[in-house]
């Protein structure tokens, strides 16, 4: 993302300059694309541009310590083997202790968890305390502990940028539609993209196989972008809510599932040229239905009805929209 940020903003700033904050929508096809393209961007450029180097740095961070993983002696015991090797037995007054303590010491235990390190008990901070990710701890034998600077480490300052678990809604939405202007930047790119490499042989006497099988990859590769993601990512939430083949893990489950169906929604679009139709129409059935599969399989009391309304709300949303599209040809035939 961060590449595709900075790569197009150079390119592309000069040329589309007076054209940054302008929407035509009756224009022609590929300048409504193109000026929504441009708006997207424009609105968005900031958040995007933190969220994508923050996950940047987190995830080069998590391939460096891949690359170089700590050296242990031999006979060194992994915490986990620990674990498995000798279970904790805890004390009955352990826990209501270390909830007092942390009540004490942070206002408020309510999205803060236990788990056990070592041979001890550690009470941990809720996430949303602080701008920056601390992870501060309480234990039994050590209830209290220092006061830290509000951002101990870089490693924090950029969780806290990225992971954003301390902010409140307001802001929590400001980046959902972030991110989703974000994914209308893709979207529209790519379809701008491939109608000017169509534009381009159009006008040709003769098309070469070479000319017309790059062509068919770069639709291909847009269908599957624009809609087999999000296909496979609404697949991912439904298989969460049903039950996953006895023969299978759950995670291993979702995880096939989304892959799987990604790869074919490619396979799919390289084999036909109908792949769009009938992926949206696949898409809007799963958009729409997630409701009523929310209320099927969840209690209709549930701990954060907000959340679940939210993702609710956004896949109906979505199948709503692909509707639409589905829909247009027959009412402009109607009319």
């Amino acid at each position: 993302m961060l590449a595709t940020l900075l790569t197009g903003l150079w390119l592309q700033l000069r040329r589309f300059l007076p054209d940054l904050l302008l929407f035509r929508p009756h224009a022609a096809r590929q300048r409504r694309w193109l000026d929504l393209h441009l708006l997207g961007g424009t609105l968005s450029l900031p958040i995007l541009f933190v969220i994508g180097l923050s996950g940047t740095v987190l995830q080069a961070q998590k391939l460096f310590q891949l690359a170089s993983p700590p050296h242990h002696p031999p006979g060194h015991a992994s915490r986990h083997q620990a674990q498995s090797a000798a279970p904790l037995s805890i004390p009955a007054d352990t826990l209501p202790t270390l909830a007092r303590a942390g009540q004490q010491q942070w206002g408020t235990v309510a999205e803060g968890f236990f788990m056990q390190t070592g041979h001890d008990l550690s009470l941990y901070a809720p996430d949303n305390l602080h701008f920056c990710l601390q992870r501060q701890a309480l234990t039994a034998t050590h209830t209290t502990i220092p006061a830290r600077s509000l951002c101990p480490t870089l490693h924090s300052v950029v969780l806290g940028l990225h992971n954003l678990r301390w902010a409140g809604l307001a802001t929590r939405w400001f980046y959902c539609f972030s991110g989703l202007l974000g994914c209308i930047i893709i979207g529209s790119g790519m379809i701008l993209f491939l109608q000017s490499e169509q534009n381009s042989i159009i006008h040709l006497s003769t098309i070469s196989l070479a000319q017309r099988s790059l062509q068919q990859g770069y639709s291909a590769l847009t269908t599957a972008t624009i809609v087999g993601l999000p296909l496979a990512t609404l697949a991912l939430f439904w298989s969460t809510r049903l039950p996953a083949p006895s023969d299978l893990p759950s995670l291993l489950w979702e995880e096939s599932l989304f892959f799987g169906l990604w790869g074919l929604s490619l396979l799919h679009a390289c084999v036909s040229r109908c792949a769009a139709t009938w992926q949206l129409a696949l898409l809007a059935i799963l958009g729409v239905g997630t409701t009523g599969l929310d209320l099927l399989t969840r209690p209709f009391h549930t701990g954060r009805p907000l959340l679940f309304s939210a993702v609710d709300a956004l896949a109906t949303g979505i199948g709503i929209a692909c509707l639409s599209v589905l829909l247009r040809p027959i009412y402009k035939r109607s009319t």
